[in-house]
């Protein structure tokens, strides 16, 4: 690792506060949150974590994995269209 790497996570969503905790007291900021969810009627049950070296504004975000149509979201499909084949 260099002294201005980063490493991202996927954790349970109720796992998040005590990563972000842990990472904290080792000296890794959070730079990004991505929060998960199945659709606009679900909790989210999954977080998407990237983190740095140094203290900065955290920038937020939702992501919904299906809309209302039960079809994937496009924010979704933009995401992971580079792990699909078509």
């Amino acid at each position: 690792m260099t002294i201005d790497g980063n490493f991202a996570v996927l954790l349970p969503y109720h796992r998040i506060k005590y990563f972000i905790d842990v990472a904290i007291e080792n000296n890794f900021y959070p730079e990004e949150e991505m929060l998960v969810k199945q659709t606009q009627k679900h909790n989210y049950f999954r977080g998407m974590l990237l983190f740095g070296t140094k203290k900065m504004i955290v920038n937020y975000n939702e992501i919904e994995i299906k809309n209302k149509n039960g079809k994937y979201s496009s924010q979704f499909q933009n995401l992971l269209k580079d792990y699909y084949l078509e």
